[in-house]
């Protein structure tokens, strides 16, 4: 997914996409990922900071939103292309958390990113999944649908369930569920040295 000298990427959703896709299937670390893109693209600081608060609120909130795109896709979803799959969790995490920009431009940005990246077809999923999300945005609410205790704070706060289960285990619900709501608050800075 690397891009070549000449092409120089310069929309921020794209190379979030293209940073977190590369992320997916290296797992190398996301720090030195981004500092490797961005080097490469020509962009203002306000950009930069977007890209870094996509690809990282993506991440931080990954369960949750996979949990989200699960019941939006009808099919399996381990079945959905992980490029489809990029694409949607960037575009849900800008739509629930980054509530100053509009949902219509999320989701047209995204669509054609995704007829762009993957294909016409792939486009026609990623709007009826965000569109569908849009009819019922409180249906995709942790605490209203997932009775069990640790499943719930797991997906909600998309801490790995065997962790918030050892957490519950050492310290009760309420400081486990406070423990993983300050861990998943946004940096309000960026150090790089």
């Amino acid at each position: 997914m690397t891009t070549t000298k000449s092409e120089k990427i310069t929309y921020p959703r794209e190379l979030s996409y293209i940073i977190l896709f590369d992320f997916e299937r290296s797992r190398s670390r996301i720090d030195i990922l981004e500092s490797m893109y961005l080097s490469k693209a020509k962009l203002s600081a306000h950009d930069r900071r977007f890209i870094k608060q996509l690809v990282s609120g993506s991440i931080r909130h990954l369960l949750y939103l996979d949990w989200i795109i699960g019941q939006l896709y009808h099919g399996k979803f381990s079945k959905l292309l992980n490029k489809t799959k990029t694409l949607l969790r960037l575009a849900l995490y800008e739509i629930i958390y980054l509530d100053h920009i509009p949902e219509h431009a999320t989701v047209n940005e995204y669509v054609s990113l995704a007829k762009k990246k993957v294909n016409p077809k792939q486009g026609a999923l990623v709007n009826a999944i965000l569109r569908n999300f849009f009819k019922q945005p409180s249906q995709f609410n942790p605490d209203k649908q997932i009775k069990e205790v640790t499943e719930r704070i797991s997906i909600k706060y998309s801490f790995p369930i065997w962790l918030v289960s050892r957490w519950m285990g050492q310290w009760g619900r309420e400081k486990t569920e406070k423990l993983c709501a300050a861990l998943n608050k946004e940096p309000e800075f960026d150090i790089i040295i």
